[in-house]
């Protein structure tokens, strides 16, 4: 209720309490949500600016489930604002909770802080941040956002893109992803029918290690 009083834009008599207010308010109540936006509303200096209350929101929200609050007190963490420093449990909070903060914020955040963005990929992705990892060259990732299209999953299922993808996997080293591709191009989805192609697809996966290739050029591609 405080979190819907806060979202309100106008607020009239009685109730028409500052923001930050109601949001602490549903902190203290329990609600995991009103602790991440209380320690955003404090750390970025809206309404009151107060570093050291903004971690304390930041890991109460954190203990209650709030990814938002756990990526966000680890780089309170790694900055040494607001908490005493703690590289080692500030990386491990934001390598597990990166995707919460939003995809450019979470890459910029993994560059500076996880020496690059391969960490994330060893966590479940949401495809938003894998579209962003792919489109920053991360073939892994172009393979797995792929696969989530290709078969509908957590997004719009789309076997042109899903081919895409693929293929810039493909180029970009991963083997599994040219077997992959290898399937689509076989049976014409998302691309034109070439079984020369398929072929072709499944022996350069097998060379580099795919044991799915190897097993469809062995079964041409069933």
């Amino acid at each position: 209720a405080c979190l819907a009083l806060a979202a309100l834009p106008r607020l009239e008599g009685a109730r028409a309490r500052p923001r930050l207010q109601l949001v602490e308010r549903g902190c203290a109540l329990g609600a995991a949500a009103a602790c991440t936006e209380a320690g955003v509303l404090r750390s970025q200096g809206i309404e009151a600016q107060d570093p050291e209350r903004a971690a304390q929101r930041f890991e109460r929200g954190c203990a209650l489930g709030a990814a938002g609050s756990c990526a966000r007190l680890g780089l309170a963490l790694l900055h040494g604002e607001g908490v005493a420093k703690s590289p080692e449990r500030g990386r491990a909070l934001l390598a597990a909770h990166c995707e919460a903060l939003g995809a450019e914020p979470c890459l910029d955040a993994a560059t500076a802080w996880l020496g690059g963005t391969a960490p994330l990929l060893e966590g479940d992705l949401g495809p938003e941040l894998l579209d962003a990892l792919c489109r920053r060259g991360s073939a892994p990732a172009c393979h797995r956002l792929g696969r989530m299209v290709q078969e509908g999953k957590r997004a719009p299922g789309d076997a042109d893109r899903a081919a895409s993808l693929y293929a810039t996997a493909c180029d970009g080293g991963v083997a599994d992803a040219c077997a992959d591709l290898g399937v689509l191009v076989r049976h014409g989805v998302g691309v034109p029918e070439d079984a020369a192609r398929a072929r072709a697809l499944f022996e350069r996966a097998c060379q580099a290690g795919s044991a799915d290739g190897c097993r469809r050029l062995e079964g041409d591609g069933d």
